[in-house]
Protein backbone atom coordinates (compact mmCIF):
# COMPACT_ATOMS: atom_id res chain seq x y z
CA UNK A 1 0.00 0.00 0.00
CA UNK A 2 1.49 3.37 -1.08
CA UNK A 3 2.18 6.04 1.85
CA UNK A 4 -0.18 9.12 1.84
CA UNK A 5 1.99 12.39 0.80
CA UNK A 6 1.45 15.26 3.56
CA UNK A 7 -0.71 17.83 2.03
CA UNK A 8 1.98 20.22 2.37
CA UNK A 9 5.30 19.53 1.12
CA UNK A 10 8.12 21.14 3.04
CA UNK A 11 11.27 22.29 1.06
CA UNK A 12 14.20 20.98 2.43
CA UNK A 13 14.93 25.06 4.03
CA UNK A 14 11.99 25.06 4.89
CA UNK A 15 11.59 22.28 7.74
CA UNK A 16 9.62 22.90 10.63
CA UNK A 17 11.87 22.61 13.12
CA UNK A 18 14.12 25.59 11.16
CA UNK A 19 10.84 27.28 11.29
CA UNK A 20 10.34 27.09 14.20
CA UNK A 21 13.70 28.10 15.15
CA UNK A 22 13.30 31.39 13.35
CA UNK A 23 10.28 31.58 14.71
CA UNK A 24 11.89 32.17 18.30
CA UNK A 25 15.53 33.97 16.99
CA UNK A 26 14.58 36.21 15.00
CA UNK A 27 12.64 38.08 17.79
CA UNK A 28 15.93 38.40 19.30
CA UNK A 29 18.01 39.79 16.61
CA UNK A 30 15.23 42.49 16.60
CA UNK A 31 15.90 42.93 20.18
CA UNK A 32 19.52 43.23 19.40
CA UNK A 33 18.93 45.70 16.15
CA UNK A 34 17.19 47.62 18.49
CA UNK A 35 19.92 47.41 21.09
CA UNK A 36 22.61 48.21 18.68
CA UNK A 37 20.58 51.45 17.34
CA UNK A 38 20.14 53.06 20.67
CA UNK A 39 23.79 52.75 21.38
CA UNK A 40 24.89 54.82 18.39
CA UNK A 41 25.71 58.32 18.91
CA UNK A 42 22.04 59.72 17.59
CA UNK A 43 20.27 58.10 20.80
CA UNK A 44 23.16 59.85 23.05
CA UNK A 45 21.88 61.51 26.38
CA UNK A 46 22.37 65.17 24.34
CA UNK A 47 19.69 64.10 21.81
CA UNK A 48 17.35 62.08 24.31
CA UNK A 49 17.80 65.14 26.44
CA UNK A 50 16.04 67.24 24.03
CA UNK A 51 13.36 64.97 23.65
CA UNK A 52 12.74 65.27 27.06
CA UNK A 53 13.25 69.23 27.27
CA UNK A 54 10.73 69.69 24.08
CA UNK A 55 8.15 66.64 25.78
CA UNK A 56 8.11 67.50 29.43
CA UNK A 57 6.59 70.79 29.19
CA UNK A 58 3.82 69.47 26.88
CA UNK A 59 3.31 66.68 28.99
CA UNK A 60 3.66 68.20 32.43
CA UNK A 61 2.69 71.76 32.27
CA UNK A 62 4.76 73.03 34.81
CA UNK A 63 8.58 72.87 33.24
CA UNK A 64 11.64 72.76 36.48
CA UNK A 65 14.64 72.70 35.11
CA UNK A 66 16.30 71.52 38.57
CA UNK A 67 14.69 67.83 38.33
CA UNK A 68 15.29 67.82 34.58
CA UNK A 69 18.81 66.52 35.18
CA UNK A 70 17.59 63.90 37.86
CA UNK A 71 14.18 62.63 35.61
CA UNK A 72 16.71 62.79 32.26
CA UNK A 73 18.74 60.32 34.21
CA UNK A 74 16.25 58.16 35.42
CA UNK A 75 14.43 57.66 32.62
CA UNK A 76 17.82 56.71 30.67
CA UNK A 77 18.43 53.88 33.22
CA UNK A 78 14.92 52.66 33.03
CA UNK A 79 15.13 52.36 29.58
CA UNK A 80 17.99 50.17 30.17
CA UNK A 81 15.89 48.42 32.59
CA UNK A 82 12.88 47.53 30.38
CA UNK A 83 14.83 47.20 27.08
CA UNK A 84 17.23 44.77 28.68
CA UNK A 85 14.29 42.84 30.87
CA UNK A 86 12.14 41.89 27.25
CA UNK A 87 15.57 40.95 25.44
CA UNK A 88 16.32 38.56 28.23
CA UNK A 89 12.37 36.93 27.94
CA UNK A 90 13.06 36.87 24.41
CA UNK A 91 16.15 35.31 24.78
CA UNK A 92 14.32 32.90 27.66
CA UNK A 93 11.87 32.27 24.92
CA UNK A 94 13.92 31.33 22.44
CA UNK A 95 16.24 29.04 24.74
CA UNK A 96 13.25 27.66 25.99
CA UNK A 97 12.32 26.39 22.32
CA UNK A 98 15.55 25.15 21.52
CA UNK A 99 16.95 23.45 24.15
CA UNK A 100 13.38 21.73 24.46
CA UNK A 101 14.04 21.16 20.73
CA UNK A 102 17.80 19.69 20.32
CA UNK A 103 17.57 18.18 23.91
CA UNK A 104 14.81 16.68 25.10
CA UNK A 105 14.99 18.19 28.34
CA UNK A 106 11.57 18.50 30.19
CA UNK A 107 10.50 19.45 33.75
CA UNK A 108 11.45 22.11 35.54
CA UNK A 109 14.91 22.29 34.88
CA UNK A 110 14.21 23.30 31.22
CA UNK A 111 12.78 26.89 32.72
CA UNK A 112 15.46 27.00 34.62
CA UNK A 113 18.18 26.67 32.40
CA UNK A 114 16.70 28.66 29.55
CA UNK A 115 16.13 31.43 31.97
CA UNK A 116 19.78 31.37 33.35
CA UNK A 117 20.92 31.56 29.82
CA UNK A 118 18.30 34.48 29.12
CA UNK A 119 19.93 36.50 31.91
CA UNK A 120 23.50 35.80 30.82
CA UNK A 121 22.78 36.61 27.37
CA UNK A 122 21.54 39.78 28.83
CA UNK A 123 24.68 40.38 30.54
CA UNK A 124 26.86 39.72 27.54
CA UNK A 125 24.90 41.96 24.97
CA UNK A 126 25.31 44.73 27.86
CA UNK A 127 29.17 43.81 28.17
CA UNK A 128 28.96 44.39 24.57
CA UNK A 129 26.70 47.25 24.51
CA UNK A 130 29.16 49.64 27.27
CA UNK A 131 32.56 48.75 24.93
CA UNK A 132 30.48 49.81 21.94
CA UNK A 133 29.63 53.00 23.22
CA UNK A 134 33.12 53.53 24.68
CA UNK A 135 34.26 53.52 21.39
CA UNK A 136 31.93 55.72 19.88
CA UNK A 137 32.23 59.73 19.76
CA UNK A 138 29.66 61.31 22.25
CA UNK A 139 28.85 58.11 24.31
CA UNK A 140 29.79 57.01 27.46
CA UNK A 141 30.12 53.59 28.98
CA UNK A 142 29.45 52.02 32.54
CA UNK A 143 29.46 48.90 34.00
CA UNK A 144 26.66 50.16 36.09
CA UNK A 145 24.48 50.19 33.18
CA UNK A 146 25.96 46.36 32.66
CA UNK A 147 24.63 45.77 35.94
CA UNK A 148 20.98 47.31 35.32
CA UNK A 149 21.04 45.53 32.11
CA UNK A 150 21.44 41.94 33.93
CA UNK A 151 19.19 43.59 36.60
CA UNK A 152 16.25 43.79 33.77
CA UNK A 153 16.71 40.40 32.57
CA UNK A 154 16.48 38.82 36.49
CA UNK A 155 13.54 40.93 36.93
CA UNK A 156 11.68 40.32 34.19
CA UNK A 157 12.08 36.26 34.36
CA UNK A 158 11.21 36.58 38.13
CA UNK A 159 8.09 38.16 37.00
CA UNK A 160 7.48 35.40 34.74
CA UNK A 161 8.27 32.73 37.27
CA UNK A 162 5.92 34.61 39.67
CA UNK A 163 3.30 34.88 37.35
CA UNK A 164 3.44 31.01 35.60
CA UNK A 165 3.33 29.85 39.69
CA UNK A 166 0.49 32.19 40.23
CA UNK A 167 -1.51 30.72 37.18
CA UNK A 168 -0.70 27.30 38.14
CA UNK A 169 -1.80 27.63 41.59
CA UNK A 170 -5.47 28.94 40.21
CA UNK A 171 -5.45 26.31 38.00
CA UNK A 172 -5.09 23.77 40.54
CA UNK A 173 -7.48 25.19 43.23
CA UNK A 174 -10.06 25.32 40.21
CA UNK A 175 -9.42 21.70 39.37
CA UNK A 176 -9.45 20.54 42.74
CA UNK A 177 -12.76 23.13 43.69
CA UNK A 178 -14.28 21.13 40.32
CA UNK A 179 -13.45 17.32 41.66
CA UNK A 180 -14.77 18.11 45.38
CA UNK A 181 -17.86 19.17 43.67
CA UNK A 182 -18.23 15.81 41.38
CA UNK A 183 -17.14 13.84 44.42
CA UNK A 184 -20.34 15.17 46.05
Amino acid sequence: MPMATPAVQFLPHQTPLRRSFCRVWLPVLCGLAVICFESTQMMGGTTTGRWLTDLWPRMLAKWEPASYGVVHHLLRKLGHLTGYGTLGMLFRRAWHSSIRIYLRIVGGRLLFASSALSILGAFLVGCLDEWHQSIVPGRSSSFHDVLIDTSGALLFNIVFWSTRYLRRRSVLRRQSANAELRAV
